[in-house]
């Protein structure tokens, strides 16, 4: 995929979207923040990559754009094509750590 990696922290109600270098991402992928926020009622952290699917398959210019700031003749583009989130893997969950438990069992 031609994506962002981007880790999820869920904590209760609060949703922090963040890069693998730290940088918080929440206010740029908001509408990925309020999907996270909808899952459940719990804490958990993902990791996983934000991607804009086209019809000519993903767009990283069109997720720059969004992450960097909306060019205002990219807005019709990034409408007709939202953003997605692919969690490769669930690092933590309320009951604690899944480090050590098997890929395929989390």
């Amino acid at each position: 995929m031609a994506g962002i990696l981007l880790l999820i922290f869920k904590d209760l109600n609060k949703v922090t979207l963040q890069s693998p270098t730290g940088k918080s991402l929440t206010s740029a992928f908001l509408e990925i923040a309020a999907a996270a926020a909808d899952i459940g009622s719990g804490t958990f952290i993902l990791d996983g990559e934000l991607a804009i699917p086209t019809q000519n398959g993903f767009s990283f210019d069109l997720l720059l754009s969004v992450w960097g700031g909306i060019d205002t003749r990219l807005v019709q583009q990034i409408e007709a094509s939202p953003e997605i989130y692919t969690a490769f893997d669930l690092l933590s969950a309320k009951s604690g750590s899944s480090h050590e438990t098997e890929i395929l069992e989390r």
